[in-house]
């Protein structure tokens, strides 16, 4: 395969990275449904980028169900989502929204918008679809009534200094709904009250730091956020928002991506180029309990699955790995091939 030359914008740490990589495939998320059957992955190789939908995934016996080919020149964005009930895939490709039939395989719609799409998220009961992209725009459609736009969100960020600070990085919604969280490229996150048409009603102030990703537990008890100054910080997750807690990340590089379990037992970081992936318990005050020596390369996706029993991490090392969260050992690989294809070798044993 021809090698080429590319400066690699950084899609889910919202920085550029100053360097020229040959590359010639990664892959850059593997999703995992919200009843862990099934797996969607974007991935880069011979020339195409592809999402392929594979199922099997709650017993690890993979098996491919499709695939979606788009240019080499296509902008695409890794932040996929499957809707609450998986009937729907989403992804952002240019300045396009894909939506899938997971069942059919075929699109049921196509959103063109102005500017190229970086995020997509679905609440979680399943009502509204949020879609970010370039130039910090915001729109909400309503995915129960044919995914037609609700409303577009004020613009309320300030004028970027470069084009990579141009995006929305990441979109998440609370257990009950009631409120959306939006992090923007090396700008602040939002929160927003969905209840009140998506009225802004705090910002966090990072200055120059941009947050990763944020999370709500699904206990109601935190909303955590990880960025490039901290490790996490943790709030409350209700008005007025307080600052609980703060993890200082002792001079290490920054966070690139972040898990939560859905018991609310553990929360992932990885925040090196060596893939490296920390383990925190929650219920212990937030203790590290374990560092995995995950991907050769920086960690692109990290996601609890089966009720907690593993968690799937993707790196640009041309991996996934499936982990055990009881010995927290890997006891599955998927490498993707030049052909955009996976080769697997599971551990069923473990």
């Amino acid at each position: 395969m021809k090698i080429f030359k590319v400066v690699i914008v950084s899609l889910f740490l919202g920085r550029l990275l100053m360097a020229s990589y040959d590359i010639t495939s990664y892959v850059t998320r593997a999703e995992v449904s919200h009843n862990s059957k099934m797996m969607a992955v974007t991935s880069y190789a011979d020339k195409k980028h592809t999402i392929s939908l594979w199922s099997g995934v709650d017993n690890l016996h993979f098996v491919l169900l499709k695939k979606y080919d788009f240019s080499d020149d296509d902008f695409f964005s890794e932040n996929i989502a499957f809707s609450k009930d998986d009937k729907y895939l989403v992804a952002g490709v240019d300045s396009n929204v894909y939506i899938w039939d997971t069942k059919s395989y075929k699109v049921v719609k196509k959103i063109a918008l102005k500017n190229e799409v970086s995020a997509v998220r679905f609440s979680h009961n399943g009502k509204y679809l949020i879609v970010g992209e370039q130039l910090n725009n915001v729109y909400v459609y309503n995915s129960k009534k044919n995914f037609n736009l609700i409303i577009q969100l004020p613009k309320t960020q300030k004028k970027p200094k470069s084009t990579y600070e141009t995006k929305i990085y990441d979109i998440k919604f609370s257990l009950d709904d009631k409120y959306a969280v939006i992090s923007y490229a090396k700008q602040n996150a939002e929160i927003y009250s969905v209840d009140k048409n998506f009225t802004k009603i705090k910002t966090f102030n990072h200055k120059d730091d941009y947050i990763s990703e944020t999370n709500f537990t699904t206990d109601g008890e935190y909303l955590i956020t990880s960025s490039n100054a901290n490790e996490m910080e943790i709030y409350t997750p209700t008005p007025p928002f307080k600052k609980i807690k703060i993890l200082k990340k002792n001079g290490e590089d920054d966070i690139y991506m972040v898990g939560l379990s859905k018991n609310n037992r553990y929360y992932l970081t990885s925040w090196d180029y060596a893939g490296r992936i920390k383990v925190w318990d929650i219920k212990n005050g937030f203790k590290k309990i374990a560092i995995l020596d995950g991907h050769k390369e920086y960690t692109t996706h990290l996601q609890f699955f089966n009720n907690d029993k593993y968690f799937v991490s993707a790196g640009g090392d041309n991996k996934i790995k499936i982990w055990n969260t009881k010995s927290w050992k890997e006891i599955c690989e998927l490498v993707l091939t030049e052909h955009n294809g996976f080769k697997t070798k599971c551990k069923y044993h473990e």
